[in-house]
């Protein structure tokens, strides 16, 4: 599992990142755990949210349905307290074209609220690895690649305009295809040169499609793409690294353990790590790919030179 982290500044954005660990175990929840991972939910990932009556007889896919849910009922809350405003016009105009002009309106747009989360950026001193999800960005007023491709899920849904998640080695950012079936590579975290055209080829990875690219997306040969409801993995893995991060001895360690203190009336006796193993074991499978592996080798390669 991989976290980016944006640093807010008023400079250039400064991404550093770090693996947690995976593990292959999977496991069915009980109904007390079905309980323990909704009360989690409310009280460190989102606000104004309850946590559903029956959750104790919720299937695994019904509890991720309304983690997604309610992260995006919470972030166009955070957005509205950001002032990061979606033209309903040009929403409306959208939906009403036809190509050419739907998919310049969509250009148009793309930029418009990228620039607008760009401009949310502030101080780097005092940064944290979990500004990540609503609760937390709400507190901190800083975000993360995690928390970035959130706010760009939200906006994007908001317009209609056909987007995926996009997740290539230790980061996270928005892929965008037009009406005219062009690709974009809108990265909502690292500054206005990160909204692109892109020419991949589109392939199929163990059931996930994969966009590949000969000259690279910036850094990136390979970006798998999944549906937008799957932000919610990227929050888990993120929510439960704090606790590995916790028992070692990295710059942020200290920090680690100072949130899980403040939150040890809901953490406590809590493995995040089983219930992220338990909702994402696919996607612990697919990061375990040889071909995704060797990837990671080859960026991880870059970044020393």
């Amino acid at each position: 599992m991989a976290i980016c982290i944006l640093i807010i500044t008023n400079n250039k954005p400064m991404s550093i990142e770090t693996s947690g660990i995976e593990s292959q175990k999977e496991k069915e929840l009980s109904p007390q755990e079905k309980e323990k991972i909704g009360s989690i939910w409310v009280n460190l990932v989102v606000d104004g949210v309850l946590v559903p009556e029956n959750i104790e007889q919720m299937t695994e896919s019904e509890i991720k349905k309304w983690f997604f849910e309610s992260l995006m009922q919470d972030t166009g809350r955070l957005l509205e307290e950001f002032r990061v405003k979606v033209d309903e016009g040009l929403t409306q105009e959208i939906q009403q074209a036809q190509d050419p002009e739907k998919s310049e309106l969509e250009i148009k747009y793309i930029k418009d609220v990228h620039r607008q989360v760009d401009e949310l950026i502030q101080d780097p001193y005092g940064s944290s690895r979990w500004d990540s999800w609503p609760k937390q960005i709400r507190e901190s007023r800083k975000f993360n690649c995690v928390g970035a491709a959130l706010m760009g899920t939200y906006l994007l849904e908001k317009s209609g305009i056909k987007s995926f998640l996009g997740n290539p080695f230790e980061h996270t950012l928005n892929i965008v295809q037009l009406s005219n079936g062009k690709w974009w590579h809108v990265d909502f975290a690292n500054g206005q040169g990160n909204v692109f055209e892109i020419n991949p080829e589109v392939d199929q990875l163990d059931g996930i499609t994969i966009l590949r690219s000969k000259n690279g997306f910036n850094d990136y040969k390979l970006i798998p793409i999944k549906d937008n409801s799957e932000i919610t993995a990227s929050v888990m893995g993120n929510l439960s690294a704090i606790q590995e991060f916790a028992k070692g001895q990295e710059y942020d360690s200290k920090d680690a353990k100072q949130y899980l203190q403040d939150h040890s009336d809901v953490l406590a006796d809590v493995d995040l790590s089983d219930f992220y193993q338990t909702f994402y074991s696919d996607r612990i499978n697919f990061h375990n790919h040889p071909e995704i592996k060797a990837e990671a080798e080859r960026i991880k390669s870059l970044r020393k030179n």
